[in-house]
This record gives structure tokens, sequence and C-alpha cells, in this order.
């Protein structure tokens, strides 16, 4: 979020998701919370959510992947995971189209800028 003064604000997630309900807004749904212990356990705790129906699609798409938010950090910091099934409709899409993914041209975008 950006302050009057024109700063960027990182909110932790719950006044996140409080600041999503005042507005209206839909939000990814914070699915645990935990302390992180050791890779592995990261990858058990995504693993059930990978393969289930996406939430803000009513079901109507496989899940894309799951995001990890470190809130304990100074800048914003987090991970992504994609399902299997979303990295195949990707590749199909991939196959197919003439442009990279959105996440590959916002990565392009930020080289030539830098």
């Amino acid at each position: 979020m950006t302050n009057e003064d024109g700063v960027t604000v990182e909110l932790p997630t719950e006044e996140t998701m409080l600041w999503c309900e005042r507005l209206g807004v839909k939000y990814v749904p914070l699915l645990d919370k935990f302390l992180y212990t050791t890779w592995e356990d990261l990858n058990k705790r995504c693993e059930p959510y990978l393969d289930v129906p996406e939430p803000l699609a009513n079901g109507s798409h496989v899940t894309e992947g799951v995001v990890v938010r470190i809130d304990n950090r100074t800048s914003f910091t987090a991970y992504k995971t994609k399902s299997f099934a979303f990295k195949v409709l990707e590749g199909i899409i991939k196959d197919n189209a003439d442009a990279p993914d959105m996440e590959e041209a916002e990565e392009l975008v930020a080289e030539e800028v830098s």
C-alpha cells in the first residue's frame, strides 16, 4: 500500500485481510500460519493445497499454486510453488502463445529497467 507521503508500506497478512474486508475486496485465503522449521516441513505444508479447486474461482479452474508470505522481514518477501496441473496448463498455453507468460514478461521488463 502507498501512504499519503508516497511511501510504499507493506502490511502484515492480518492487516491486509482486514483492509480488503473493509473495501469489500476478495483476498487470497489464509491456509496456514506457522513458524518455518525446515524446507521439507514447508513443502509438506504446501502439498495438500496444490491439488484442490481454486478457491477464488468457485472450482472452475485448477489451483495455480501456493504463496508463502514471510511477515517478519523489513520488505515484502514471498515464495510461490505452482501446482502440477497448472504447470501443465501453462506449458500448453506457452506452446501456443507468441509471448512469454505474465511472470516471465514482468521479469524481462525488470531486467530492461535495471
